[in-house]
């Protein structure tokens, strides 16, 4: 059944969401297809509260200041690439971790700009494995 626009997910609360070209998450999503997905689901669920949880800051022009901007066109390896010294994180929980920091300068964010020759270099056959 269709939904009232009042049940609606409100997803950035109805404002203009991030440029389409940024990656969001490690699947590949763009803010806008994340507004369109929350545009179906209700308001009350888990996945709206989720949604709004891990993906407004990066997504909602007004939550973000500067964000950590890490792969911004998304991963071009695969997301279970593991990172080596990273206590068995891979470039996709990395990369969704760093997009729930609101501001580049803060330590968390500049500790996460060595993933990009590993996780999203313009050559992925060229990727650095970390290892000497």
């Amino acid at each position: 059944c269709e939904l009232a626009d009042d049940d609606r997910c409100g997803f950035c609360d109805g404002r203009e969401v991030r440029d389409s070209s940024f990656i969001a998450n490690s699947v590949g999503d763009t803010c806008e297809d994340l507004k369109n997905y929350a545009h179906g689901i209700e308001q009350v669920s888990k996945n709206c509260t989720d949604m709004n949880y891990f993906y407004q800051v990066q997504c909602c022009p007004d939550d973000w200041h500067d964000p950590c901007d890490i792969c911004n066109a998304g991963l071009t390896v695969d997301p279970s690439t593991p990172v080596p010294n990273s206590g068995g994180h891979t470039c996709g929980s990395l990369l969704d971790s760093s997009r729930q920091i609101s501001d580049k300068a803060v330590e968390a964010c500049v500790g996460l700009q060595f993933l990009e020759p590993l996780c999203c270099p313009a050559d992925p056959d060229s990727a650095q494995s970390g290892c000497s």
